[in-house]
């Protein structure tokens, strides 16, 4: 039986149950990785797959990493998640293996996220952040996959983003470029944002790039 990716993508679309959104210690709304399980479980009828494309332990930064990508058909999207190790802790094996599971769930949440899974239900609770952008309206005010008649809805080109271990800002386009400039550098697990690049790479970088971002920038 063939997917019908349509029907499925309105499906996860929906709202949840009330009560569905929790909230954490420091009041953040949030839903749980087990919510979006079922969810992506009925719509699909079991027909989704998760592949963990690269993992990243790093005991000097104190962090995992995970990058995962979610298939429902032959369709797809991408997720990053992190997940902090406590310094001076022992990192017994038990404890690195709690903090990839974690890492894996939060870049599952993170894929999901960009089928506007939960969306419905986490707006009320970002008001002071995107659920107040009118932008969205749609998304909240009326069915999922309904459409105002004098708007046109473009599908986005899917793009994987990436996030910088330092600060967890999305890349932009023009720092994962200059990143993939540097020699020896695997842009896959040393994923930085500009400031954040380690002087003794930036120096590798091109005159004509190190300017684009600092416009004053001259050779020494």
């Amino acid at each position: 039986m063939d997917l019908d990716y349509e029907k499925i993508v309105n499906e996860l679309k929906m709202a949840f149950p009330p009560g569905t959104v929790q909230f954490q210690g420091g009041g953040m709304a949030y839903i749980p990785n087990q919510v979006y399980t079922d969810r992506i479980e009925q719509a699909t009828s079991s027909r989704w797959n998760l592949e963990l494309r690269d993992t990243d332990i790093n005991l000097s930064g104190h962090y995992v990493k995970a990058v995962v990508r979610v298939h429902i058909g032959h369709y797809f999207r991408d997720g990053f998640g992190l997940q902090k190790l406590e310094a001076g802790k022992a990192l017994l094996e038990d404890q690195l293996s709690s903090a990839l599971d974690l890492a894996v769930n939060r870049a599952f949440i993170h894929a999901v996220d960009k089928w506007q899974m939960g969306w419905r239900d986490l707006a009320p609770y970002r008001k002071n952040d995107w659920g107040n952008n009118p932008a969205l309206k749609h998304l909240i005010n009326n069915e999922p996959g309904s459409k105002d008649p004098d708007q046109k809805t473009l599908q986005p080109a899917l793009r994987e983003a990436h996030h910088c271990i330092i600060c967890q800002n999305e890349l932009s386009s023009e720092e994962w470029g200059a990143l993939g400039q540097i020699t020896k550098l695997n842009r896959q697990k040393m994923t930085y944002c500009y400031p954040h690049i380690p002087d003794h790479y930036k120096r590798q970088l091109p005159e004509k790039v190190r300017k684009m971002f600092e416009p004053t920038w001259e050779p020494k």
